[in-house]
């Protein structure tokens, strides 16, 4: 991630791997608020949000590993209280939305996002899909095309946000992430197109590496 922060309008959080005896003695030198979690830890467990030296040492006292990552949290939240993780898959250079989610929570994952409960949470992530280009307007465009570029990657997924001055600010980017079209069809049909153009892309870019 180090080579994406030169790109102009990307964000990445500084991300340390400390073992366990740093951290508890860091103390103060600790930047706050940070977010933390065990290495080797996915899909959000014991991942916190730590906000001064008393609440390190508790989470240190409740989670038994011996090493974390760290780094500095970034506030991504809108003026309507709501939090919002896009994901963006990129095929061959060419990006294409997948999903959105929108939460009260700062972690946010799609699963336990009150995407259900909430048409209008609906109706902004079916616009998200149908405007992408608007959503993501001409200059974040182009740091999804640096991005890619950097990376160097034919196929990867990207977490992301737009934070609070219009950047993107990239939570994970890897080739690993789920992409599906298992949604329940009468709540989230408006997503199965989107989620086939992915699959349509995926499977030229495997019969383009074939002729070759």
């Amino acid at each position: 991630y180090q080579t994406l922060r030169a790109i102009p309008n990307v964000v990445v959080p500084d991300t340390q791997r400390l073992p366990r005896d740093v951290l508890a003695g860091a103390g103060e030198a600790v930047e706050y608020p940070m977010v933390i979690r065990p290495v080797g830890s996915q899909a959000g467990r014991d991942l916190e949000r730590i906000q001064d030296n008393a609440e390190l040492q508790a989470y240190l006292v409740r989670v038994d590993a011996p090493s974390f990552y760290t780094m500095p949290f970034i506030d991504f939240g809108k003026a309507d209280g709501y939090y919002r993780k896009y994901r963006i898959i990129v095929v061959d250079g060419v990006p294409y939305p997948f999903h959105l989610a929108i939460s009260p929570r700062w972690m946010i994952h799609y699963y336990n996002a009150p995407m259900r409960e909430n048409a209008w949470m609906r109706q902004e992530e079916e616009h998200f899909l149908s405007g992408f280009e608007s959503v993501f307007e001409p200059r974040l465009q182009r740091a999804l095309r640096a991005v890619s570029e950097k990376l160097g990657l034919e196929y990867f997924g990207i977490d992301c946000s737009i934070d609070r001055e219009g950047r993107l600010l990239i939570f994970e980017a890897d080739p690993a992430m789920i992409v599906h079209a298992g949604d329940d069809l009468e709540m989230f049909g408006y997503k199965h197109p989107y989620a086939h153009h992915i699959f349509a892309a995926f499977e030229r870019l495997i019969d383009r590496a074939r002729s070759r």
